[in-house]
C-alpha cells in the first residue's frame, strides 16, 4: 500500500508535469509534504530510484492505469509508425530497459591493475614486457 508521502510526491510530479512540462521525480520529491509534515530526505531525494521501484509508487500509477504494457505498447506503435525519424521512441524504450546508463551514472570503467608474471602465466595472459635499461655507451 503506498503511503502519504508517496501519494504527495506523485501529486506534486503531476503537478510540475502540467506547470513546466518536465519531469523530475527527484524535484517532486524534495517538495512533497504530507498534511503532517512528512517530507523525504535530501539523501533519498538524490536518489529516485528509491521511490520509483518502490511497490507503492508502482501502485498508484497502476490505479492510474499507466503498466508496462501500455508503455510498452505505446511505445512499439509509436516506433511503428515513424520508420524514419524514431530516434527519440528508441532512446526511450532503452531508458525504459535499462540499456542506458542515464539512470545510475556508472557506464563503462576503466580499470588498471598490476599483476606478477607469475600470475598472467597462471591465467594464459601475455604480460608486456618492460623496457630494457636505456644505457648509452
Amino acid at each position: 500500500m503506498a503511503t502519504e508521502l508517496q501519494k504527495a510526491t506523485v501529486d506534486t510530479l503531476e503537478q510540475n508535469i502540467k506547470k513546466m512540462g518536465k519531469v523530475s521525480v527527484s524535484r517532486a520529491m524534495r517538495e512533497a509534504v504530507t498534511i503532517d509534515g512528512k517530507k523525504y530526505a535530501p539523501s533519498v531525494a538524490k536518489n529516485p530510484k528509491i521511490l520509483t521501484s518502490s511497490k507503492g509508487f508502482q501502485e498508484i500509477y497502476a490505479k492510474k492505469g499507466l503498466s508496462v504494457g501500455l508503455i510498452a505498447g505505446s511505445l512499439k506503435d509509436d516506433i511503428e509508425k515513424k520508420p524514419q525519424n524514431r530516434v527519440a521512441e528508441l532512446r526511450l524504450g532503452a531508458e525504459i530497459l535499462k540499456m542506458t546508463d542515464k539512470e545510475n551514472g556508472e557506464g563503462n570503467k576503466t580499470l588498471i591493475i598490476n599483476i606478477t608474471g607469475e600470475t598472467a602465466q597462471r591465467y594464459n595472459l601475455i604480460p608486456t614486457p618492460s623496457p630494457k635499461g636505456n644505457s648509452t655507451g
